[in-house]
C-alpha cells in the first residue's frame, strides 16, 4: 500500500507540523510514499468510515479524527508528535528530543517562545505559524510547507551533534588524529584538542558541552590548511600563539627570522605573513578559515604546530623572561649583521634563503659567559655547497657547536639548516671545500634566540 495522503486539522499547529516532519523523517518503511504525501484538511471524519478504511485508501488521520494519531482523545496527556514518535519508535531518538520538548511545551503551555519580550514572541516559530495561520485560512500546504525544512535544518544540525560528531571523534581517536591537552595561562586550566578533520561543524561541536568544552580547537584539514579556534566566552589569549605561528611561518618561507616579533601578534592580516589572519572579534587564527580556496595552505609541519600551540597558550601578553635565563634560551650565536650584503657577495644556490647567524651552542646550559652585543668580525675562509645546501666557513677562537664553524647560506626545499653540519664535515673529509684565495670578512654581533623566535643581542 501506498500513502499519499496526511489528513491534518484546518489549522496546522506546531505539534502537527512536528508530528508531519516525524513521519515523513522516520516512516517511510511502515508508510510506504508517506515522505511526498500532500496534505488535506479534515474538520471531522466520515461517520460512515473508521480509521481502518482511511489507511486502507492510503490516508493518515493526525491530530483529527480520533484515531491513534490524535492526541486529544488519549486518557494519558500526551501529543500527536510523541503519539507518533512513539509508534514508530522513535521517541529515544537523540536528534528529536528537542523537536518533542518543543511540540509539548507549544501544546501543554502555549509557551512555545518563553520570553516576554514582544520581539522575541513575533519571531519566534510558534508566532510566525500562528501568523502564518491567519494569512493562509484556506491552504496550510503553504504553512507545512514553509516550516518543514526550518526542523529539518535544526534535525540536521541535532543528528550531527548527538550522533555522528561522536561518532566521529571516537574514530579520530582511534587513528590517532585526535588528542588532547591542558596548559595552564595566568590562573586558568585551558582544554586544547588537536583534529585532524575536513568536518568544519566539529569546532563548534568540541567547544560545546556536549563535545567537551575545549577552550582552543586547532583543526588541520586534508588540504593542509589549520585554523584555531577558542571558546567565545573564555576568550583565552591567543597573542603570544600567533606571534609563535607567524614568526615560525615567515622563517619557514624566508629562511631568516622575523625582524620585529611583537608586530606579528597584532589581530588582522599581516602583509609579511598573510596566510594567517587574527581575528579579534571571533578570538581565532584562521589559515584559509572555513573556505580557504584563496589561501596557501601552512608551511609548519603539524607536529611543530602542535607544539608552538602548547607553548604559545601558557603564556600570556606581558610575560617577561629574564634575558639571561638559560631555560629561555634556544641557541647562542654569532648572528650576521647584515644578510642581504653577505648574500649580494655569495648568492645563494637554493630556495631557503639563510645566511642568518653561526651557531655557538644549542640550548645551553648557561649563558654567564656570553657577551651579549659583542661585535665580532668573522674571516671567511671557503664555502661548501651541494644538492641540498650550502655554507660559508668561517674562522672563529669561540667555542662553536660543529667542529667546523660555518653560517648556513641556503637549502633545499624540505631541508633545515642543520643539514650544513653533516655537509661541511663530509666534504672536509673527502677534500672537496672551496677555500678562498681572497680575504673576506663577514661582521656579527653575539647574542642568543629566546626560543620565542626573537633574537637578543644587546642587554
Amino acid at each position: 500500500m501506498k500513502f499519499s495522503s496526511i489528513y491534518i486539522p484546518t489549522r496546522p499547529q506546531p505539534d502537527t507540523i512536528v508530528a508531519i516532519f516525524l513521519l515523513k523523517a522516520y516512516g517511510v518503511t511502515i508508510f510506504n510514499g508517506i515522505d511526498t504525501a500532500d496534505y488535506q484538511v479534515l474538520s471531522h471524519t466520515d461517520q460512515n468510515k473508521d480509521e481502518k478504511e482511511y489507511l486502507k485508501e492510503g490516508k493518515i488521520l493526525l491530530d483529527v479524527g480520533g484515531g491513534i494519531f490524535d492526541h486529544h482523545n488519549k486518557l494519558e496527556k500526551t501529543t500527536a508528535s510523541e503519539l507518533v514518535a512513539k509508534a514508530l519508535g522513535i521517541q529515544n531518538e537523540p536528534a528529536i528530543q528537542k523537536l518533542l520538548a518543543y511540540a509539548k511545551r507549544d501544546d501543554f503551555y502555549g509557551k512555545g517562545t518563553q520570553s516576554d519580550d514582544p520581539l522575541d514572541k513575533a519571531f519566534g516559530l510558534s508566532g510566525l505559524i500562528a501568523a502564518m495561520n491567519k494569512t493562509h485560512l484556506d491552504n496550510p500546504t503553504v504553512i507545512v510547507d514553509t516550516i518543514l525544512p526550518l526542523l529539518q535544518a535544526h534535525h540536521n544540525q541535532e543528528k550531527q551533534r548527538t550522533i555522528e560528531s561522536p561518532k566521529e571523534i571516537s574514530l579520530l581517536r582511534e587513528r590517532g588524529l585526535f588528542s588532547e591537552i591542558e596548559v595552564l595561562q595566568k590562573k586558568n586550566t585551558l582544554k586544547v584538542c588537536f583534529v585532524e578533520s575536513d568536518n568544519v561543524g566539529l569546532p563548534g561541536f568540541l567547544r560545546a558541552t556536549d563535545g567537551g568544552r575545549y577552550d582552543v580547537v586547532v583543526q588541520k584539514r586534508s588540504t593542509g590548511h589549520v585554523n584555531i579556534l577558542t571558546k567565545p566566552l573564555k576568550r583565552p589569549d591567543l597573542r603570544p600563539l600567533v606571534g609563535l605561528i607567524r614568526a615560525e611561518e615567515y622563517s619557514i618561507r624566508s629562511g631568516i627570522f622575523y625582524p620585529n616579533p611583537d608586530l606579528l601578534k597584532l589581530p588582522g592580516r599581516n602583509d609579511d605573513v598573510p596566510f594567517w589572519y587574527f581575528d579579534p572579534a571571533t578570538n581565532s587564527l584562521q589559515n584559509g578559515g572555513v573556505n580557504p580556496e584563496q589561501t596557501e595552505a601552512t608551511k609548519i609541519p603539524w607536529e611543530i604546530i602542535k607544539k608552538l600551540t602548547e607553548k604559545g597558550m601558557a603564556l600570556f601578553e606581558g610575560t617577561i623572561f629574564k634575558q639571561k635565563d638559560p631555560s629561555r634560551v634556544l641557541y647562542t650565536a654569532l648572528f650576521v649583521d647584515s644578510p642581504d650584503q653577505l648574500l649580494s657577495r655569495f648568492k645563494p644556490k637554493h630556495s631557503q634563503v639563510y645566511a642568518h647567524h653561526l651557531t655557538l651552542n644549542y640550548k645551553p646550559e648557561s649563558i654567564k659567559d656570553l657577551e651579549i652585543g659583542k661585535k665580532i668580525e668573522l674571516k671567511i675562509i671557503g664555502r661548501v655547497s651541494d644538492g641540498n645546501g650550502d655554507a660559508l666557513l668561517v674562522e672563529t677562537d669561540l667555542k662553536t657547536e660543529g667542529r667546523h664553524p660555518h653560517i648556513t647560506l641556503s637549502c633545499a626545499e624540505g631541508f633545515r639548516p642543520n643539514y650544513s653540519n653533516q655537509m661541511v664535515e663530509k666534504a672536509v673529509l673527502d677534500g672537496t671545500v672551496e677555500y678562498f684565495d681572497d680575504v673576506e670578512y663577514v661582521e656579527t654581533t653575539e647574542g642568543y634566540e629566546n626560543g620565542e623566535n626573537k633574537v637578543i643581542i644587546s642587554l
